[in-house]
């Protein structure tokens, strides 16, 4: 099975992949010159992305990867991205799974849980790097989004990582540093708590550059948005010193005992100079 196929769906041994698809094995991604293997969109953001990856190859300035959690197909390609968990359905017996198997009964309804772990590095990046990430939501329910410096982090913690988590409708962000971090809210770590930033079918936009984490949301953001700037926020950038930054999917990045759903499109991109 290749990986334009989708996990479930048993295809005849006689089919084949499509010429424009590739495999890169580094980073267990794969990338369609016809922008999407197996179509099966049905979302306009597609469309855009599809815009967005043509202007992006013509400038050479950015790398784009989108992930459908409904489906568990991926799109693009950037040698700065990984996977360290393909996408997947929840394993069975967790909140997630039960979610899954109720709203397959009513089929009018939009189950988006499947899970994933990605890893961005900012080697061979310049320092002004930004990494964007568009989230859209269906019916967000408790980890959709987990943001961390550590692929051990399990959510609301700070001190030794610096981490950013939204849980159902909260976005929460977790400063790094000893004792009382500076602007900590709960007199330990906790720097920022945004209470109904991921609403049913809203979109989310995040940017993670040197020092600095904004987030925007509400209509075509003209909404709300919030920032956060200092060396103990969570931070993405290139140079001598380049960082790496963690990815959770409808989970946490440290492991299974903390997950969700409704969170159905991701889609990263790496802005390889300040942004516009």
């Amino acid at each position: 099975m290749t990986l334009c196929e989708n996990p479930e769906e048993k295809r005849s041994s006689k089919s084949k992949t499509p010429k424009s698809c590739f495999i890169a094995v580094s980073s267990v991604l794969w990338s369609s010159a016809s922008g999407f293997c197996g179509a099966r969109n049905g979302f306009h953001f597609l469309k855009e992305f599809t815009k967005q990856e043509e202007k992006t190859a013509a400038s050479g300035g950015r790398d784009t990867v989108h992930l459908d959690l409904r489906t568990g197909i991926v799109r693009g390609y950037s040698r700065h991205v990984k996977f360290i968990v393909n996408p997947h359905l929840p394993e069975k017996r967790n909140s997630s799974y039960e979610a899954y198997e109720a709203v397959r009964q009513h089929p009018e309804d939009e189950w988006c849980g499947r899970q994933a772990v990605l890893q961005v590095s900012g080697s061979g990046l310049d320092e002004t790097a930004t990494l964007v990430l568009d989230l859209d939501f269906s019916s967000p329910r408790l980890w959709t989004i987990h943001l961390a410096d550590s692929p051990n982090a399990t959510g609301y913690q700070g001190h030794t990582v610096a981490e950013a988590q939204m849980v159902n409708r909260q976005w929460r962000v977790y400063g790094r540093g000893e004792g009382v971090v500076e602007g900590a809210l709960d007199g330990r770590t906790l720097v920022e708590a945004a209470n109904n930033v991921a609403r049913r079918y809203a979109h989310v936009r995040v940017y993670v550059s040197k020092n600095k984490l904004e987030w925007r949301y509400g209509i075509k953001f003209g909404g709300r948005h919030g920032a956060l700037e200092g060396p103990h926020v969570l931070s993405f950038h290139g140079g001598l010193e380049a960082s790496q930054l963690f990815v959770g999917i409808n989970r946490i990045v440290g492991g299974t005992f903390r997950t969700g759903s409704g969170l159905c499109h991701v889609t990263l991109t790496l802005l390889h100079g300040q942004r516009e």
